[in-house]
């Protein structure tokens, strides 16, 4: 486990150490932060390793070419518009609805006004999928990238 603190040269870094130290050992890169993946991408393809796994966080444009070269096997999309909309929308709950109290375990309180979790939603892109969603992006967003 390696924390790359936003930092993307420390995966590219870690990988590059991995595949000289411990190449048999390690099946698998699961990168939970978006600057990891496409590093980790890039130290594979650079010294031809295929039988590696990558599984990357985000669809930002890298990503998602290296999941259509074959060499990222997945990424786990996160959904902006609706994180922003339901945030947005909790909050303005939460000025005109003042709560009593902000004191309170919502997460064991079986009658608490607002949720303890809420998930916004997530989706798993793959080449079986990756045209159809960046298809889909350009339908929102237009060409920019």
């Amino acid at each position: 486990m390696v924390d790359i603190k936003g930092d993307p040269r420390v995966a590219f870094d870690t990988a590059t150490q991995i595949l000289g130290k411990e190449k048999d050992k390690v099946d698998a890169f699961v990168c939970l932060e978006a600057l990891a993946g496409k590093e980790v991408a890039t130290v594979l393809s650079n010294n031809d390793v295929k039988n590696k796994v990558i599984i990357a966080m985000d669809t930002d444009p890298d990503t998602l070419e290296w999941i259509q070269r074959g060499v990222i096997a997945a990424t786990i999309a996160q959904k902006p518009y609706t994180m922003s909309f339901v945030g947005l929308r909790m909050l303005d709950d939460l000025y005109h609805y003042k709560l009593t109290s902000l004191d309170v375990d919502f997460a064991k309180n079986s009658f608490a006004p607002i949720p303890a979790f809420v998930d916004t939603g997530s989706a798993l892109i793959d080449k079986s999928n990756v045209d159809a969603f960046n298809q889909a992006k350009k339908s929102v967003i237009g060409e920019k990238k």
